[in-house]
């Protein structure tokens, strides 16, 4: 099984970097700018891609995001407005741990129309960063009343008051 599981994502690298040449080849010859913004958001998309599914790892995963960065702004520089495009930008920001920066990506992508419902769990995570607990559970409040994943709906349930701290969390090593 593990052999298996090695050839499927040995195949799925394979691709990704097969589709990253490809663009990177199309980008030199890419004439008017909306062939071209097209180009830079698919090799910020790739290279994200080869993060978030795990493929990249160590100094390669650095490297994807580096790169992931550079092609987003880029692409921003010819669709400013594009809020897809922002989103990208602070999850990577945020998965680079440059939570100050993704947060205020995040809020530039909901001030050009990206729905905050899915830019929330990512400004809860930076506040649970800062130790800002109060906004933490005031933002899962809010996630509170949408459709969110039974793992979400856990962690909804103990900071908006019903867990045993009230929102406050546990010492380190000690559980709900």
């Amino acid at each position: 099984i593990r052999l298996v599981a090695y050839g499927l994502l040995d195949s799925r690298e394979k691709k990704i970097n097969a589709q990253i040449h490809l663009e990177l080849v199309n980008l030199k010859t890419a004439k008017g700018s909306d062939t071209r913004l097209t180009g830079l958001r698919h090799l910020a998309e790739l290279y994200w891609e080869l993060v978030y599914t795990g493929l990249a790892q160590g100094d390669l995963r650095d490297h994807a995001l580096l790169q992931s960065l550079s092609y987003v702004n880029e692409a921003l520089l010819l669709a400013p407005l594009d809020t897809g495009l922002w989103f990208l930008k602070g999850r990577v920001l945020h998965k680079m741990k440059r939570y100050e920066d993704a947060y205020q990506i995040f809020g530039m992508a909901i001030a050009h129309g990206f729905p905050e419902s899915r830019v929330l769990p990512y400004i809860v995570e930076i506040a649970f960063n800062r130790r800002d607990y109060r906004t933490v559970r005031d933002l899962l409040s809010r996630i509170s009343i949408l459709q969110v994943t039974p793992r979400m709906k856990g962690a909804i349930r103990y900071w908006v008051g019903q867990g045993a701290n009230g929102g406050v969390p546990p010492a380190k090593g000690i559980g709900p």
